[in-house]
């Protein structure tokens, strides 16, 4: 079973490994208690609805798997490739998606390079042909270092020199992989490969559907539905702010940070600065009704006030 697994891995994953029991190991005597901070951070994290989240993704992937298994269109060869793509590619789609509307086209725009292809063709060649061991482990502490280079500096000549760094392992990672496939191009030429290849790109678009639902839902949380209520010329008498005779006042969000509007006749016009950098809500200068007095607009603040008393 040992040696089932061994095989398994190939030589760049094998010196990932390797790397990073040394940094485990390096990382435990330096620092007293790092496995139960590490333990008690992952369990915080995937019991916070953000867990949650990337769980129920998990689950959702898994499922396409199970279900194309059942189909014949998806084999167990393929296993290595799908865990890749959930690891690299679906972890960072669900997490733009968080931070989207659902209602933003956005969502499938951002997709389109993922799912037409450069950066799925480049984890499928840059994994299918790796170099030896040796030669790996020096080049994944190299990776390292180039790619947390730019995080670290903020000189722009080394941020210059690191980009060079990953530009130049990459056109080398290309040239071997391109050099492999001339020389051996029936072996390249396999249903495995095959499958590997349009494992990114099938199950991208099968995770279209949780895209919008994680963004449907994150959405919810951050915009959660106003409260409201019904307001009118008569109520205020002169101090009416407004051009219309009533309005629904709505109020969202918490107490001292609430977004407060109001609705007349389907439209929604932001009343404060909360509401206003939002941008999704029409300008209240169109219905905002001037002081014949002073020439000035009428005080708006107790509309204002009464709003956020409907935040939560």
């Amino acid at each position: 079973m040992a040696l089932a697994f061994i095989d398994f891995l190939n030589s760049r994953e094998d010196a990932n490994l390797l790397w990073a029991a040394i940094f485990l190991c390096l990382a435990a005597y330096k620092i007293p208690d790092v496995f139960r901070d590490v333990a008690r951070l992952l369990r915080d994290f995937f019991l916070s609805k953000l867990g949650l989240l990337f769980g129920a993704a998990l689950m959702y992937c898994v499922t396409i798997a199970y279900a194309a298994n059942e189909l014949g269109l998806w084999h167990r060869a393929a296993l290595k490739a799908t865990v890749y793509w959930f690891f690299v590619t679906a972890f960072v789609l669900v997490g733009r998606a968080l931070t989207q509307s659902p209602y933003d086209a956005r969502i499938i725009r951002s997709l389109l390079p993922k799912i037409a292809g450069l950066s799925i063709i480049v984890e499928f060649s840059m994994n299918l042909y790796v170099l030896p061991l040796l030669v790996e482990l020096l080049v994944v502490p190299v990776s390292l270092v180039l790619v947390c280079a730019p995080a670290l500096t903020s000189n722009p000549a080394e941020r210059k020199l690191s980009e060079r760094g990953l530009a130049t392992l990459g056109l080398i990672f290309s040239t071997y992989f391109l050099v492999r496939v001339a020389t051996d191009l029936d072996g390249f030429l396999t249903r495995k490969n095959a499958e590997d290849l349009l494992v990114g790109p099938l199950f991208t678009v099968a995770l279209i559907p949780y895209l919008y639902a994680a963004a449907w839902i994150s959405w919810r949380e951050r915009h959660p539905r106003p409260r409201s209520t019904r307001i009118t010329r008569s109520e205020f008498g002169d101090d009416w702010p407004f051009t219309v005779e009533e309005a629904e006042l709505r109020g969202a969000g918490s107490h001292g940070f609430g977004s407060v509007t109001i609705k007349v006749n389907g439209t929604e016009y932001a009343l404060n600065g909360v509401a206003k950098s939002q941008h999704r809500f029409e300008d209240v200068e169109l219905i905002w009704a001037d002081d014949p007095e002073t020439g000035a607009k009428k005080h708006i603040g107790p509309i204002i006030d009464r709003g956020l008393k409907l935040c939560a």
